[in-house]
């Protein structure tokens, strides 16, 4: 029995296909498919707070009996099975039919947080629920994209009120049993698909992958027996702690993403990272491709025309700045595997503190120093954009000192996130008229194919 189905154990087999729209999250954007799921037993429906596994592994049998042999249910599940069936085709979509010929690369979205569905708690706010909307946009488009983030196993907080009406805070555990998750073993069997060495040790990675719709989404995790105590819980909670676990954080998930999907056997045409914490993605890159042979001005200038960058959080408080001891201990020597010393590493301006790093792949063949993760994303990525207008000033080229809310306006980048997506080897292929990337991405009741 497939490890999905396994999650939910009994159904009728008129209801056999219960399964598979419970275990992807297809469901969460379609009211018909969710209608149908609330209509099977509503007060379990409100008590899982609208988790399908969970309600359909809870839900009486004689309570489905009583559906499978129901003509008014029979009509509408099959309603929905005939769109869950045409939601799998990629032929059908807007990109399949435009773009037959084009596949093999997919687009490559790096973001800390993923807003797809409150029973899946790994996100905290606009962040998460922007990347979620990129994600269900994308299968609803069919364009090929896949999502890396961090699994969060222990979520990120959850509020609660008591009888007596007092506020109580508690964590949001996610357990995989009543996700979508699922764990991805290498072809040897083993629980960890990649290593990523981290403060002297290394920290096996081990990877769960879910469905958002057409999309997959892979997202790390640390808690194996084979990691040293200290490193099982780094990515089990989303923005715990102060500086050194954001920084061991981001260096797993920028490192550890690119090495995933070497290890799935997927080479991405074009890399967007979402937000600053992305930003050792581009730098794993460059130094894939200086390991490799090649010079590092030329690594340098690959990484930035292959890859895109959005930025949320127009004021400094709103990104993160690493001591250069912490950051030497996390990442080093990894500037001797790309071919430069240390000093061209961490080399550049530092406005606020002499021992404050802010590394940046810029137009320059070299690293430079900057305000921020987000600057270190802003200037390795050729198209560069904001999800306002707001968001989008500080990241101009013409920006003439990063962060500070001085000197020339410039040209803010687009307010609109990636219009267009390049792929090495592939045609631009730009967004259909109906897409739109503000809020959100696309204008509520338009369809995309």
């Amino acid at each position: 029995m497939p490890l999905l189905r396994q999650k939910i154990s009994v159904l009728p087999p008129r209801l056999e296909g219960l399964a598979a729209l419970a275990t992807n999250l297809s469901w969460s954007w379609n009211r018909e498919a969710r209608d149908l799921l609330r209509t099977i037993d509503p007060p379990l429906w409100r008590e899982t707070r609208h988790n399908p596994i969970e309600m359909l592994r809870e839900v009486p049998p004689s309570r489905l009996e009583k559906l499978a042999h129901d003509p008014t249910f029979l009509a509408r599940y099959d309603r929905v099975m005939t769109w869950m069936a045409g939601d799998r085709q990629h032929d059908r979509t807007w990109f399949g039919r435009r773009n037959p010929d084009v596949g093999g690369r997919p687009i490559a979205y790096f973001c800390a947080e993923f807003g797809l569905h409150n029973s899946v708690p790994i996100y905290s706010g606009g962040l998460g629920i922007l990347a979620g909307d990129h994600c269900k946009t994308a299968s609803d488009l069919g364009l090929p994209f896949v999502g890396i983030g961090l699994s969060y196993m222990k979520g990120y907080f959850d509020q609660r009120l008591r009888a007596d009406g007092w506020q109580e805070d508690s964590d949001d555990h996610v357990d995989p049993i009543i996700t979508p998750l699922v764990e991805l073993r290498g072809d040897d069997g083993q629980s960890h698909l990649t290593v990523v060495e981290t403060f002297g040790r290394p920290v096996y990675v081990r990877v769960w992958t879910m469905k958002v719709g057409r999309v997959p989404l892979y997202l790390l995790d640390t808690n194996l027996e084979s990691n040293h105590p200290e490193d099982r819980a780094l990515l089990s909670k989303l923005y715990a702690g102060g500086p050194d676990l954001r920084l061991r954080q981001e260096w797993l998930l920028g490192v550890g993403g690119v090495r995933v999907l070497r290890a799935v056997g997927l080479d991405p045409g074009v890399w967007h990272a979402n937000e600053g914490h992305a930003a050792f993605m581009m730098l794993e890159r460059v130094r894939e491709l200086t390991v490799a042979g090649m010079p590092f001005a030329e690594a340098v200038a690959e990484i930035r025309s292959t890859s895109v960058f959005t930025t949320h959080t127009p004021v400094p408080a709103g990104h993160d700045a690493f001591d250069v001891d912490h950051l030497v201990a996390c990442t080093g020597p990894v500037w001797d595997e790309m071919g430069i010393d240390q000093e061209t590493f961490l080399d550049g301006r530092r406005p606020n503190s002499a021992t404050t790093w802010r590394s940046s792949i810029e137009t320059r063949p070299r690293l430079r120093c900057s305000p921020t993760m987000a600057r270190s994303s802003v200037g390795g990525p050729e198209p560069r954009n904001g999800c306002t207008a707001a968001a989008g000033w500080p990241i101009s080229p013409r920006r003439s000192s990063g962060w500070p809310m001085t000197g020339s306006r410039g040209s803010p980048p687009s307010p609109r996130s990636s219009r267009r997506y390049r792929a090495a080897g592939s045609p631009i292929c730009p967004a259909p008229p109906t897409v739109r990337w503000k809020a959100g991405p696309c204008r509520p009741g338009k369809p995309f194919a």
